[in-house]
């Protein structure tokens, strides 16, 4: 069953949203409007280039792991009073490079160090116990402390930056990892911009065009979008960017490794979100005010400025799926029972029982129209074989084709009978909505899941080999 209770979940949160309530775009669909130049292409990162395989000598280690605190660069010293960070550089890169603005996918090396007894954090010069390996991280999606200085740096720039607990983790840390009230030293070093997706920026609240809800959040239409109204019990996938009321990025689905804001209208926590969600169109853009501690429950994230009291949230609806009572004349009947409405034909060979299919789908129990499974809210389409599919999902398929769309309403005996599931009771009716992709049609992946798992098996195909040979 698809529920989102997300005033419970941001509560419990130690640096973000939870990783399972959003996703993004697969990054090849994003603009990639900062090309990497031939500059920026010869960078230090050479560690790339080489063997991992290979030991490295004494030299090399002194030379790559650079795990010493660097000491200030008094004549390009620079400190922002408002924050208490401070930086300097310690290298600098071509002034012919661009600055790195919000939205920007950065592969840099950073280390991390308490400042109190210069005690390593984290680090991405040390990998394996030896080789250095830089990390991507999205610019404008960093700890706030960071998201001061990272508008002054070029690719090639190496900063020291001193972090201020309060614009760092704060009173709370990171368990063991952190301790509360830790000031903190970063040695920051910019390799190249890998790409780029525009972030909306946070424009201003306009209390004449917005509507105020009971519980005193609100909410504001930017851009209408296109097709049908969500309505009630419609399935909504959000991409979202929230903001504390200074700017400050807090989180966004449109960064790295992010999953949508998915969920039924009417099921979400927070008024405001129920609220969006029931008037969304497809690429519709809204706008939501919330006061924190609505959301937060007093628990503030090392992400959020504990001095503002206001979060804005801009929704991009990336997906709408509005339930559509399958009580329709225009359905046609099969002799057991499945009542069917092709909305889309789709081109070519229809499915067959043995094809794999790559699917988009919304499942809703009948005929309370509770979605309890959709691929729509996840961000992110299925691609399997028809093995583990009910009756009535493989009944549907095989009257569309590549590009097709379906809605049926599939008996229970084509469902999952006197038994049920979670979410759906025994002897359950069950509406589908079902979109049949080309079997080669890129399939979003919010998580990187399938990059990861290409680098597993590539790595254990390497051990493998080495041990056969």
């Amino acid at each position: 069953m698809i529920r989102l209770a997300l005033t419970s979940c941001l509560a419990a949160l130690a640096l973000a949203f939870a990783p399972d309530l959003f996703a993004q775009n697969d990054p090849t669909t994003r603009p990639d409007s900062r090309p990497v130049t031939a500059d920026q292409d010869q960078d230090e990162d050479q560690d790339e280039e080489r063997d991992p395989r290979r030991e490295w000598t004494q030299e090399e280690r002194e030379a790559q792991l650079d795990l010493v605190i660097p000491k200030h660069d008094e004549a390009s010293y620079q400190k922002d009073e408002a924050s208490g960070v401070a930086w300097s550089w310690l290298k600098r890169g071509p002034e012919t490079g661009e600055k790195l603005l919000v939205g920007d996918k950065v592969r840099a090396h950073m280390t991390v160090w308490i400042a109190a007894d210069g005690s390593e954090v984290s680090t991405s010069r040390r990998r394996d116990g030896r080789s250095p390996r830089p990390e991507v991280f999205d610019s404008g999606a960093f700890v706030r402390g960071l998201n001061v200085v990272t508008p002054h740096l070029r690719p090639g720039d190496k900063v020291r930056i001193d972090l201020p607990a309060k614009a760092a983790f704060g009173e709370k840390g990171i368990r063991n990892r952190i301790p509360p009230d830790a000031d903190l030293i970063y040695a920051l070093q910019i390799l190249r911009v890998e790409g780029h997706v525009d972030v909306p920026p946070l424009g201003p609240w306009d209390d004449a065009r917005a509507t105020v809800l009971e519980d005193g959040s609100a909410y504001m239409i930017l851009a209408d979008g296109k097709g049908a109204i969500a309505g009630d019990k419609a399935g909504v996938a959000f991409d979202y960017v929230m903001r504390d009321e200074k700017g400050n990025i807090i989180d966004s689905s449109l960064f790295s490794l992010k999953a949508p804001l998915g969920g039924q209208a009417g099921r979400f926590g927070p008024a405001f979100l129920n609220a969006i969600a029931k008037i969304a169109r497809t690429d519709g853009h809204y706008r939501g005010r919330v006061e924190r501690e609505a959301l937060f429950k007093g628990e503030v994230s090392a992400m959020v400025d504990p001095d503002c009291k206001i979060l804005y949230f801009d929704l991009l609806a990336r997906e709408v799926v509005p339930f559509v009572h399958a009580d329709d004349a225009r359905m046609e009947k099969t002799a057991n029972g499945l009542e069917y409405l092709i909305i889309r034909p789709g081109e070519g060979e229809k499915v067959k029982p043995e094809d794999r299919v790559h699917i988009h789908y919304a499942y809703w129990t009948l005929p309370d129209g509770q979605l309890f499974d959709s691929s729509y809210t996840r961000g992110v389409t299925n691609n399997f074989k028809q093995v583990g599919l009910t009756p009535g999902m493989r009944q549907a398929l095989a009257k569309i084709a590549p590009g097709g769309m379906i809605r049926a309403r599939i008996p229970a005996s084509l469902a999952w009978g006197a038994a049920g599931r979670v979410g759906v009771p025994g002897n359950t009716d069950i509406l589908l909505q079902v979109e049949l992709f080309p079997q080669d049609a890129p399939r979003e992946d919010p998580r990187g899941q399938r990059a990861r798992k290409r680098q597993r098996g590539n790595e254990d195909g390497e051990k493998k080999g080495a041990k056969d040979r």
